[in-house]
């Protein structure tokens, strides 16, 4: 294989190399999944800590960590949880102002 330090090699072409927005895109696509993160199954009994610890936060008003996958990552939220929505969604008072999240996709509460 002939590189720009050998002899024969052709400077005039060698300059004309790139890679097309569509190229570029697609590899930064690659790499984005492959640091995609998976959302772990949980248990029933860590379901159940769960809701015993949104009832205790709701009761006593206090302000929890809440790790929320979305969009293939691992969220963290830290606030005090207003009330259940309905029997999917939760309602969350943060910094700035409020989140709505599914039960299904809450991973911790501590």
């Amino acid at each position: 294989m002939k590189n720009k330090l050998t002899k024969e090699a052709n400077l005039v072409w060698e300059a004309s190399r790139m890679i097309l927005p569509e190229h570029k895109e697609l590899i930064r696509k690659h790499y984005q999944e492959l640091n995609d993160e998976i959302k772990p199954i949980l248990s029933e009994d860590k379901l159940e800590e769960l809701e015993r610890a949104i009832i205790e936060a709701i009761e006593r008003k206090s302000v929890v960590e809440i790790t929320y996958y979305k969009n293939k990552r691992m969220i963290k939220y830290q606030g005090k949880i207003i009330r259940p929505l309905d029997l999917r969604r939760l309602e969350i008072e943060v910094a700035d102002g409020l989140e709505f999240l599914k039960f299904d996709d809450i991973i911790d509460i501590e």
